[in-house]
């Protein structure tokens, strides 16, 4: 396999340049109609239902490669989330990047995606400049799971599919990741603003629905 490109984990205000758009698929043809309906209602459906509330846990040190972590954990109907915090400061601009579990890629090395390395800047980062927070998500593979996203890797190998495409050709959503919890969690950490790392505009409207506010 080659390697994707490696994304830099950009600022959303710093004009990364999208994904493509999520209408077209991997030959460049427009998806059916119909596709396309199931796919916008699905990608609507989290902002418009009530946010979801986090259930704080427990907060710890954890020793580490980059030093200790403040690790702080809350339960949530998506699961339980981890916020690895290394400083808020005033709660302004603060770095954050909200990161989906992949075990593929942080645990096995896998060259489809670049999620590993992105988890690994965005902990150097933060402890290095000791101010910023990763929030570590289950939802792994766009939040469809650990064994359909094996499925949807087969019909990309075998067909030529690409992500969302081969979401919709196994039946499932091509997107089911939920961000309403955040707001209040990172109400609780003291952040009243977010510098989001990302490159993806779905994470940051999702965010801004949750009643986070992205600068």
């Amino acid at each position: 396999l080659a390697r994707r490109r490696r994304a830099s984990i950009g600022l959303a205000a710093a004009g990364v340049a999208p994904r493509r758009d999520a209408n077209v698929g991997n030959t460049g043809v427009e998806r059916p109609r119909a596709a396309l309906d199931v796919l916008n209602a699905l990608q609507e459906q989290s902002s418009q239902r009530a946010r979801q509330k986090a259930e704080h846990v427990a907060a710890t040190t954890i020793p580490s490669s980059w030093g200790p972590l403040s690790v702080v954990a809350f339960k949530a109907p998506v699961g339980d989330i981890l916020a690895v915090v290394s400083g808020v400061a005033d709660g302004l601009d603060v770095p954050v990047r909200v990161h989906d579990a992949c075990l593929t890629g942080e645990v096995f090395g896998s060259l489809k995606c670049d999620c590993g390395p992105q988890l690994q800047q965005a902990l150097a980062l933060q402890t290095e400049r000791k101010f910023g927070i990763v929030v570590y998500m289950p939802q792994e593979g766009r939040g469809i799971g650990l064994a359909n996203k094996i499925a949807a890797y087969r019909l990309q190998e075998e067909q030529g599919l690409d992500t969302v495409d081969a979401n919709l050709a196994l039946g499932l959503p091509a997107e089911m990741r939920d961000y309403s919890a955040l707001g209040g969690i990172l109400a609780s950490l003291g952040v009243r603003t977010v510098r989001l790392m990302t490159n993806n505009p779905y994470k940051v409207r999702q965010l801004r629905a949750a009643g986070v506010e992205v600068s």
